[in-house]
């Protein structure tokens, strides 16, 4: 098959477009010549398509999660070349710690991937003089970024810790700064070139060797996704409108330190999005506190916490949502587990407030969607419908001015939600 011919091209619009994911473009490469040849080209070289397409689909969990799979899968075989090829993808390299040590504790017997990793891989781990996350609280912005340049502290520094369920879980060092809210030595660590496209890791012990672990779902990785230093800070900053602090802080901060919070975060937030890592996604845990169900963008995450100062940083940087997530954010932020009732006068006029701001900061992003259903309580209501049977006018006043069907709103496969007349 040439590059001329239709069935190239439409194979070219097909991995591009990078749907495929990683698991499926290797499946695909596996039984199609053309494209197997096509898993030394990367995306961002000579030509527009190849395995780098699958760089676009980091935005999931699950697919940073998948590439776990992938090492194992190369350590089980001992296939060096892939081990290679998916490493040499942007990114990857120096996003998934320890490599060496998962080779020798999974698969002893992969002497060509150990062998290329004793060279190639070095994931450096904080000594034991800086292991305790209390020792940078005693420092200054002056002295870290001396140990900086002394080499006593490096930007692609990992912590290891104990994690969940006997596991582990390894931590990138700009995220535990941020996370501890030492924004200023979070800052030198970037002034350094510390990478924002990275995130901790929580993993899990073998489900056979765990009663409660074997109740869950097939997996095919024990790693999972946690926070990003983005959404780190998001979740670190951010405080409903009844001043609850997020369980991880454990405690408020003063209006100084959040100005330097708020700071780091217009930083983070370019940053983020110059590394493709804006967008991404994580399954919000327990071990954070109360939080959204399911995954969860940065953006996400701060319209659960209904933060709008939070908010409008990540709408000024992003721009624009997709489809899918255009549609969830106006239902997160309208969440009437959130909201207090209408007794409480005052408070519920300070809830509709605070959620009219947040709305109208929302309506700047391309792709924010007003007309999608969700089904409460056993009931399909539009975002529209929402508001009003919660009560909340200045909401419901916004939703109407920024395009809100006042009538029935048609959803997938026939469902209809009722006109938000009838909550009147």
């Amino acid at each position: 098959m040439t590059e001329d011919e239709p069935g190239f091209l439409c194979l070219g619009i097909l991995i591009g477009s990078g749907i495929l994911g990683r698991r499926g473009f290797w499946k695909l490469s596996s039984v199609c010549k053309e494209v197997l040849s096509l898993r030394d080209a990367l995306r961002d070289e000579t030509t527009s398509i190849g395995f780098g397409s699958v760089c676009s689909g980091f935005s999931s969990d699950c697919e940073r999660e998948e590439v776990w799979s992938f090492f194992d899968s190369c350590f089980e075989s001992d296939n060096v070349r892939a081990l290679q090829q998916i490493l040499a993808l942007k990114g990857v390299s120096g996003r998934y710690p320890f490599l060496l040590k998962r080779a020798i504790e999974k698969n002893p017997a992969s002497v060509k991937c150990i062998a290329f990793l004793t060279n190639e891989e070095t994931t450096p781990a904080l000594s034991d003089l800086v292991l305790q996350t209390e020792f940078f609280g005693k420092l200054t912005r002056e002295q870290f970024v001396q140990m900086i340049e002394g080499g006593v502290v490096r930007t692609d520094h990992w912590k290891e810790a104990e994690g969940l369920n006997g596991g582990r879980a390894v931590r990138p060092l700009v995220e535990i700064l941020i996370a501890n809210s030492h924004f200023d030595l979070a800052e030198a660590l970037l002034d350094a070139g510390a990478r924002v496209d990275v995130c901790g890791w929580e993993i899990v012990i073998s489900r056979r060797h765990h009663p409660f672990l074997s109740l869950r779902p097939f997996s095919s990785s024990d790693s999972r996704c946690c926070f990003t230093p983005l959404l780190a800070l998001v979740h670190g900053l951010s405080e409903d409108s009844t001043g609850h602090v997020t369980r991880r802080s454990g405690r408020g901060r003063s209006d100084a330190q959040r100005e330097r919070g708020l700071s780091l975060l217009r930083r983070l937030a370019k940053a983020s999005k110059d590394a493709a890592c804006l967008d991404w996604k994580v399954k919000f845990s327990s071990t954070y506190g109360d939080g959204p169900p399911g995954r969860v963008t940065a953006l996400g995450l701060a319209c659960f916490y209904r933060d709008p100062e939070i908010v409008k940083v990540l709408v000024e940087e992003q721009g624009h949502v997709e489809s899918k997530e255009g549609g969830e954010l106006v239902f997160m932020v309208l969440d009437p587990k959130r909201y207090r009732p209408l007794s409480e006068s005052r408070c519920h006029s300070d809830d509709d407030s605070l959620c009219a701001a947040l709305l109208e900061q929302l309506l700047q992003l391309r792709g924010f969607e007003l007309n999608r259903i969700k089904t409460q309580s056993g009931e399909r209501l539009s975002p529209l419908s929402l508001a009003i049977s919660q009560g909340m006018e200045k909401s419901a006043e916004v939703l109407l001015k920024g395009g809100a069907a006042p009538g029935i709103v048609k959803g997938w496969s026939g469902m209809n939600s009722p006109s938000p007349l009838f909550k009147l």
